[in-house]
Protein backbone atom coordinates (compact mmCIF):
# COMPACT_ATOMS: atom_id res chain seq x y z
CA UNK A 1 0.00 0.00 0.00
CA UNK A 2 2.91 2.35 -0.66
CA UNK A 3 2.09 5.41 -2.75
CA UNK A 4 4.52 6.26 -5.53
CA UNK A 5 4.87 9.69 -7.10
CA UNK A 6 6.08 8.58 -10.53
CA UNK A 7 5.61 12.05 -11.95
CA UNK A 8 8.30 13.30 -9.60
CA UNK A 9 10.74 10.46 -10.24
CA UNK A 10 13.13 9.38 -12.97
CA UNK A 11 10.19 7.50 -14.53
CA UNK A 12 8.88 10.72 -16.04
CA UNK A 13 12.27 11.45 -17.57
CA UNK A 14 12.50 7.93 -19.03
CA UNK A 15 9.07 8.24 -20.61
CA UNK A 16 10.13 11.55 -22.17
CA UNK A 17 13.33 9.97 -23.53
CA UNK A 18 11.35 7.14 -25.11
CA UNK A 19 9.00 9.69 -26.68
CA UNK A 20 11.98 11.51 -28.22
CA UNK A 21 13.22 8.23 -29.68
CA UNK A 22 9.79 7.35 -31.09
CA UNK A 23 9.52 10.73 -32.80
CA UNK A 24 12.93 10.25 -34.42
CA UNK A 25 11.97 6.74 -35.55
CA UNK A 26 8.69 8.00 -37.03
CA UNK A 27 10.66 10.09 -39.51
CA UNK A 28 11.56 6.83 -41.25
CA UNK A 29 8.68 4.63 -40.08
CA UNK A 30 5.53 6.79 -39.79
CA UNK A 31 3.35 3.93 -38.50
CA UNK A 32 5.35 3.44 -35.31
CA UNK A 33 3.27 4.12 -32.20
CA UNK A 34 5.81 3.15 -29.53
CA UNK A 35 9.15 1.43 -29.05
CA UNK A 36 7.38 -1.93 -28.72
CA UNK A 37 6.73 -1.66 -32.48
CA UNK A 38 10.45 -1.36 -33.33
CA UNK A 39 12.63 -4.38 -34.07
CA UNK A 40 16.44 -4.55 -34.14
CA UNK A 41 16.62 -4.12 -37.92
CA UNK A 42 14.52 -0.97 -37.80
CA UNK A 43 16.48 0.33 -34.83
CA UNK A 44 19.80 -0.19 -36.62
CA UNK A 45 18.55 2.00 -39.48
CA UNK A 46 17.56 4.92 -37.26
CA UNK A 47 19.80 4.67 -34.19
CA UNK A 48 22.28 7.32 -35.32
CA UNK A 49 19.47 9.86 -35.74
CA UNK A 50 18.28 9.52 -32.12
CA UNK A 51 19.97 11.93 -29.71
CA UNK A 52 21.55 10.80 -26.44
CA UNK A 53 20.34 9.87 -23.83
CA UNK A 54 17.17 8.82 -25.68
CA UNK A 55 19.33 6.59 -27.91
CA UNK A 56 20.61 4.62 -24.94
CA UNK A 57 17.14 4.29 -23.42
CA UNK A 58 15.55 3.19 -26.71
CA UNK A 59 18.35 0.73 -27.48
CA UNK A 60 17.68 -0.95 -24.14
CA UNK A 61 13.91 -1.09 -24.67
CA UNK A 62 14.22 -2.48 -28.20
CA UNK A 63 16.76 -5.14 -27.18
CA UNK A 64 14.67 -6.21 -24.18
CA UNK A 65 11.54 -6.48 -26.32
CA UNK A 66 13.43 -8.58 -28.86
CA UNK A 67 14.67 -10.85 -26.07
CA UNK A 68 11.10 -11.38 -24.88
CA UNK A 69 10.01 -12.31 -28.41
CA UNK A 70 12.92 -14.75 -28.66
CA UNK A 71 11.90 -16.25 -25.32
CA UNK A 72 8.32 -16.75 -26.52
CA UNK A 73 9.62 -18.49 -29.64
CA UNK A 74 11.89 -20.72 -27.54
CA UNK A 75 8.93 -21.58 -25.27
CA UNK A 76 6.78 -22.54 -28.23
CA UNK A 77 9.59 -24.77 -29.51
CA UNK A 78 10.22 -26.29 -26.08
CA UNK A 79 13.86 -25.14 -26.29
CA UNK A 80 14.76 -25.13 -22.58
CA UNK A 81 18.41 -24.33 -23.20
CA UNK A 82 17.56 -21.19 -25.21
CA UNK A 83 14.93 -20.21 -22.64
CA UNK A 84 17.55 -20.47 -19.90
CA UNK A 85 20.07 -18.42 -21.85
CA UNK A 86 17.52 -15.69 -22.52
CA UNK A 87 16.29 -15.71 -18.94
CA UNK A 88 19.80 -15.26 -17.60
CA UNK A 89 20.53 -12.53 -20.17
Amino acid sequence: MVKHALGQSAYRERVAQCAVAVEAIRARYPGIASLRDVDRRMWAEVESSVPEPARKRARHVVSENERVHEFVTACAAGDLRKMGELFVA
